[in-house]
């Protein structure tokens, strides 16, 4: 265990360095002689003190935690969070898995863990399930329990990875509540992420309608607390969403609100993101000339998401009846990739490329290979939640084996 004597030596000589007195450094949080008592090592500081003093003295918490013998964790944790940044997650794997068994429990290596566990999720790589266990430990050694729910979360993706969308839901609920039941103060950023995280889970098992509360109470703390981190992303899902709902009408004042926000942003996959919403609304509505248009304007839909601006394309292409040209460009769409995680109504669009040939082929008189299509289109989007694009890959089968 840390020893109190080293976070009363770091406590006194941050403090010292700073400029500040005892009393200042107390406040009101704690009276002098007990601040006096932690600097000398006397008395070991609870979380929420050493998350105050921390603040103070503007250090993370866990600076004050670390033991001896950390620095060259410290330099992993450097390099890994740099290629996580650049989302160079191969090299995270490269970088801690030949020294995964000889880290350090310290808080350092919890968060070299969070990073190769992100690793495992975007490369489907095995491993993720024991680093969370591992990481969990850690804060739990050292009180840090909030970060423990934390580090829980991580896990969620790893289980919507391997299509456990129930599993994901009931533990994203469970962690809401333990982190209701352990938090000392609010981190409206991790509630508003578990939010979004239950949203997508609901969807994924199509409770659509409770997805749409789930966001509608996100979007709300957001503005109650001026917090409006995903906000676009809500707005854009909640759009989508009401094609799911029936709320047709208030399709295009969320996907509005989107677009404002992502352009606030200024992120290009954010905007791209809106970008596609917008034309495979306009799809649906049957607004194939101006979808087309539209898609063939975003560039930045075109630049991040090349698969559904194949997609979209193609479908306003067959809507406007010019059949050889929306099978060329739908023929380009691949299947989604076994180790990626998708979400299962992004599955079902994907999937529904192969519905879309399959109507292409038969109007252009190619029946056996139509029927090829509409098979594999509808044997591998069995046991997926409803939505408009699963309901015609079942028409298209349907009509091609009646």
């Amino acid at each position: 265990m840390t020893d109190p004597k080293k976070i009363g030596e770091k406590i006194r000589q941050l403090r010292k360095s700073m400029g500040m007195t005892q009393e200042e450094l107390a406040g009101e949080h704690m009276t002098k002689s007990m601040l006096s008592q932690i600097e000398n090592g006397r008395a070991f500081p609870s979380m929420r003190t050493l998350q105050y003093l921390a603040s103070r003295l503007k250090q993370d918490p866990g600076y004050f935690l670390e033991e001896h013998g950390s620095e060259s964790v410290l330099e992993l944790l450097r390099q890994v969070e740099q290629a996580s940044k650049a989302k160079e997650h191969e090299k995270v794997l490269a970088l801690v898995t030949p020294v995964l068994d000889q880290l350090p429990a310290t808080v350092d290596t919890a968060r070299v863990l969070e990073h190769y566990i992100a690793a495992c999720f975007y490369t489907g790589s095995e491993g993720g399930d024991e680093a969370v266990s591992k990481a969990v430990d850690i804060c739990e050694r050292f009180g840090l329990y909030v970060d423990s729910v934390k580090i829980k979360y991580l896990r969620y993706a790893l289980l919507f990875a391997k299509e456990h969308y129930q599993d994901s839901l009931d533990l994203i609920r469970s962690l809401q509540e333990e982190y209701a039941a352990k938090r000392t103060s609010r981190d409206y950023l991790f509630e508003i992420q578990l939010y979004y995280a239950e949203s997508i889970s609901l969807s994924a098992v199509g409770r659509y309608e409770e997805c749409r509360d789930v966001m509608l109470k996100a979007l709300e703390l957001s503005k109650e607390e001026g917090v409006y981190h995903l906000t676009d992303h809500f707005y854009r899902i909640l759009g989508q969403n009401c094609i799911l709902t029936g709320e047709t009408d208030k399709i295009w004042h969320y996907l509005r609100k989107a677009r404002q926000f992502a352009e606030v942003t200024e992120v290009e996959e954010s905007i791209g993101l809106v970008e596609h919403s917008e034309v495979r609304v306009m799809n649906w509505e049957g607004r194939y000339e101006e979808a087309l248009r539209h898609a063939e304007n975003s560039l930045y839909f075109r630049k991040n998401d090349q698969e559904g601006y194949l997609l979209q394309t193609g479908i306003s292409l067959f809507g406007l009846g010019r059949y050889a040209e929306a099978l060329d460009v739908l023929s380009k769409i691949q299947p989604p990739r076994a180790n990626v995680a998708h979400h299962p109504l992004d599955k079902v669009r994907r999937y529904s490329a192969y519905a879309f040939r399959a109507n292409a082929l038969a109007k252009l008189g190619r029946v056996v290979e139509a029927e090829e299509q509409a098979l594999i289109a509808y044997e591998r989007t069995r046991g997926y939640p409803s939505s408009p694009e699963l309901e015609f890959i079942r028409e298209t089968y349907q009509s091609l084996f009646a």
